[in-house]
């Protein structure tokens, strides 16, 4: 489910599911196995009883259901950076909304894409390792952000709160060790 959640940009084929969560199995029972799987998803989720559903389905396609009732931290923290860019502004810790989306972009990050998560699927290890990479990178530049917004108006408490996460995420990064002593 996470996996159409975060790609819910468009449909995903049927085959390609399959061959992404059992590779090593004949496509045949790879399609048997999701069809299984999906139904069962369905029935935990309450995809069945609700006017809009999480999942779309056809035979060919799975998308998940961006109008249907969810929230999804990865799409709270990405919206957040995406409005942020795309605002006009001449440097991001000028700009209060812009801080205030950094803020809760901050919020919901708590770590590693789907830390502790593996599948036996080198594609699907290759998408969750693209996926943890450009969050980690985003929530560092993030953390940096707020701490320099902090650090010019004096707020050091914040300063090192902020600088000692982007030390958590990645202990030798060295800007944030120097925000930190600053401070």
């Amino acid at each position: 489910l996470v996996y159409l959640a975060v790609e819910r940009s468009r449909p995903q084929r049927r085959e390609t599911l399959a061959g992404l969560l059992w590779p090593d199995m004949p496509e045949r029972d790879a399609r048997t196995n999701l069809r299984h799987v999906l139904a069962n998803l369905r029935k935990v989720i309450g995809d069945c009883e609700v006017t809009q559903p999480f999942l779309l389905t056809s035979r060919q396609t799975i998308q998940f259901n961006v109008e249907s009732d969810y929230s999804l931290d990865v799409k709270v923290f990405t919206d957040a950076i995406t409005a942020t860019a795309g605002h006009s502004h001449t440097r991001v810790e000028d700009c209060e909304t812009c801080i205030a989306r950094l803020r809760e972009a901050a919020g919901v990050y708590h770590g590693d894409f789907l830390a502790g998560f593996s599948l036996d699927s080198d594609l699907f290890e290759a998408w969750i390792t693209t996926w943890r990479e450009k969050l980690h990178i985003q929530a560092l530049d993030v953390l940096d952000h707020l701490a320099t917004y902090h650090e010019q108006r004096g707020d050091y408490a914040e300063v090192i709160r902020y600088a000692q996460r982007q030390v958590d995420l990645e202990p030798w990064r060295e800007s944030a060790h120097r925000q930190s002593m600053r401070a």
